[in-house]
Order: structure tokens, then sequence, then C-alpha cells
């Protein structure tokens, strides 16, 4: 039997720190000891896989404002301000 190098401890700490689901932590220490190297990356590569899937929405999200605050700079920018009107009259 193949045997991993870090504590259960140890891996449920960094399954915490990387912000998976309870439930998903619960799941991959029932399997840790019992499981196969490639077992236990297909659970693994299936949370990157949600995270990553949350960091591409975030990302999108972050373009929307990003877009927002460009065009009201922009319009910002096209406007004359009030001492500039004075000073053409």
């Amino acid at each position: 039997m193949w045997k991993d190098p870090l504590s259960p401890e140890a891996v449920e700490q960094n399954l915490k720190d990387a912000g998976c689901p309870g439930k998903f932590v619960e799941r991959f220490l029932a399997c840790y000891g019992d499981c196969t190297p490639e077992e236990q990356l297909q659970l693994l590569y299936g949370q990157r896989k949600a995270l990553l899937e949350q960091v591409h929405d975030c990302q999108k999200k972050l373009d929307c404002l990003d877009y927002l605050r460009d065009q009201i700079r922009k319009g910002e920018a096209g406007r004359e301000k009030p001492s500039d009107q004075e000073k053409k009259r």
C-alpha cells in the first residue's frame, strides 16, 4: 500500500487553508489512507477546477467594474470644467 508523506492533520489544514468546503475535506480525508495517489489527485483536480472557475467568475466581475470605471473616466475627460467655460467667455 502506498503511504502518503503528510500526516492527516497536515492534509486537513492544507485543504482548509485552500478554502475547500467541509464536505470535500471529509471526503478527501476518508480516502486519504486508502486511495491510490491517482484517486487522490482526481479529487484535488476536481476541487482545483471548481476554484479556478470561481477565479474566472471573479475576473469577469472585475472586468465589468473596470469597464464602467474607464467609461466614467473617459466621460470626465471629455467634459469641460466650469472654470474652463468661464475663460472662453
